[in-house]
């Protein structure tokens, strides 16, 4: 959907005539990198770590070359998580997932990985003072926090959620005990 969606609204546009874009990418366009990620790059040759991360890098490159629209403005949040108050995330709720020990190791984390999350309302604050403003667009923002997490934390917080909240059968319950 990233980038057949991303094509059906850029022929939209052009056939409607609107030439102003605004796009959601994620901070992940960045893909595995580890040094300094500025706004102004996209694809250095960069490792991706899966296809969402993947299909974002070729829908903002799609937009980038996009030659009827201005310059687009463009909007990379990082994992964006639910209601800061309840926790509650429609996507997360049906399949949230226990990552033990075992399956870091298969998937070769160490658990010092970094990720970064931001809460939904804060993007959607954020991104609507920058199309508020006409003098913000055409250029692309990093809606990130300062401080990422660790994979380890996040693995922690998931299972105590998932524990505490889940209702679970009793063979997984017999498997975690």
């Amino acid at each position: 959907s990233n980038l057949h969606g991303t094509r059906n609204v850029l022929e939209f546009c052009r056939r409607a005539g609107i030439r102003q874009f605004h796009h959601v990418s994620t901070a992940y366009v960045c893909g595995l990198r580890e040094d300094r990620v500025l706004e102004s790059e996209l694809d250095v040759g960069q490792t991706h770590g899966n296809d969402y991360e993947i299909s974002k890098c070729q829908s903002e490159q799609m937009v980038r070359s996009d030659e009827f629209l201005d310059p687009p403005t463009v909007y990379r949040p990082g994992i964006i998580f639910g209601d800061p108050q309840t926790g509650y995330h429609s996507t997360f709720q049906d399949r949230l997932l226990v990552a033990r020990q075992p399956r870091r190791e298969v998937l070769h984390l160490t658990g010092d990985e970094r990720k970064n999350y931001v809460p939904v309302d804060w993007v959607s604050a954020a991104m609507t003072q920058i199309y508020a403003n006409s003098a913000h667009h055409g250029r692309t923002y990093h809606l990130t926090p300062r401080q990422s997490v660790e994979i380890a934390m996040t693995q922690r917080i998931m299972e105590e959620a998932f524990l505490k909240y889940a209702e679970l059968t009793s063979e997984v319950k017999a498997s975690t005990a």
